[in-house]
């Protein structure tokens, strides 16, 4: 049996993400929640293709790690 809490759920969905050729790429973030949600903590990050696997078993580096510390996401937005 599953059993999913609040607790288990994190309040930001990835809800659109494209990716084209050259910097031609974006994540979408969504807030499900009733109230803004600051992104304190949160980081976007940029792993090569030889290196994808390794946030798994949390070896190996990111080629790029964004803080998102400063970006506040409205209520349901």
């Amino acid at each position: 049996t599953l059993s999913v809490t609040d607790d288990d759920v994190s309040p930001i969905l990835i809800s659109q993400y494209y990716e084209g050729a050259a910097s031609n790429k974006y994540i979408e973030l969504y807030n499900t929640t009733a109230s803004p949600v600051t992104l304190t903590g949160y980081r976007l990050t940029n792993w090569a293709n030889a290196a994808t696997e390794n946030w798994k078993t949390n070896t190996g580096s990111p080629n790029n790690s964004i803080p998102l510390d400063a970006i506040t996401i409205p209520a349901n937005s």
